[in-house]
């Protein structure tokens, strides 16, 4: 599971916990965006509405009262066309799409989290994949709210496996640490210095250190919301030139096949 905050990785703790109310709310399926395009995770323009018109206001309304959101979940689903493993990977990247379209909302507001929880893939379809409308519905992703939540514990510790290796060997949880070959040069990196030790010192700024490598892992592999993460906490220590390249590559990377 992937875990997004734009104040970083800290400890919050509700109003309710701090005066003794320790009520909590359920988890709700709020929203399901489907109709995604076959074998694509790229949002249409009716995700885009959704995210922005429903998703978005509802979360901000709910800050003005009395049981605000502060956890938002993502789950990726695919319909049955294709092998399962490569549909796990499928539902992953579509998850992860609405995820970097919320930073651009919720970007370092301290508000709000978002999870990118792991792909169900075909395994759990909400209409008949025997039909061309019950697959549309079932390339979905499943967007579930909840208010007044404690902090995840151990954030960023267990991420979905995306990597080749794993999508052979569906029991492995972690991704990988080898970084992504196409990171291996940007022209404005400090010389002396690998790409993956440079993401490491700019984290390293904002965030633990302990959670720092699978930060920049994940980046490396193209989870371009976690590298937004880590522009960010770096601030004026990149310039916008370094901040483009690196966006760039990661873009690249996430585009890659072995991220599927």
């Amino acid at each position: 599971m992937y875990f997004l905050d734009g104040t970083g990785i800290g400890q919050y703790t509700p109003w309710r916990e701090r005066v003794g109310l320790t009520t909590k709310q359920p988890l709700l399926r709020f929203l399901s965006l489907d109709n995604f395009g076959f074998n694509q995770s790229t949002l249409t323009a009716d995700h885009l509405s959704k995210i922005r018109d429903i998703l978005v206001r509802t979360v901000e309304a709910s800050w003005k009262t009395m049981e605000p959101i502060d956890l938002i979940r993502l789950v990726g689903h695919t319909d049955s066309t294709g092998e399962e493993k490569y549909n796990l990977g499928l539902g992953d990247r579509r998850a992860q799409a609405v995820g970097i379209e919320l930073l651009k909302f919720f970007p370092r507001s301290g508000q709000v989290r978002v999870n990118v929880d792991e792909s169900q893939g075909e395994r759990q379809p909400v209409a008949d994949n025997g039909t061309a409308a019950g697959r549309a519905r079932n390339r979905r992703v499943e967007v579930f709210i909840m208010a007044n939540t404690r902090p995840l514990p151990e954030p960023i510790k267990k991420p979905p496996c995306l990597t080749p290796d794993c999508i052979k060997d569906p029991g492995r949880s972690v991704i990988e640490t080898t970084p992504d070959p196409m990171w291996n040069d940007i022209p404005s990196a400090p010389p002396g210095k690998s790409v993956r030790e440079w993401l490491l010192d700019l984290c390293s700024r904002a965030f633990p250190k302990k959670v720092c490598p699978t930060m920049v892992d994940q980046a490396l592999k193209g989870a371009c919301y976690v590298l937004e993460q880590i522009i960010a906490g770096a601030g004026a220590t990149l310039s916008e030139k370094q901040k483009e390249e690196l966006r760039q590559k990661c873009q690249e990377a996430a585009k890659k096949p072995s991220f599927r």
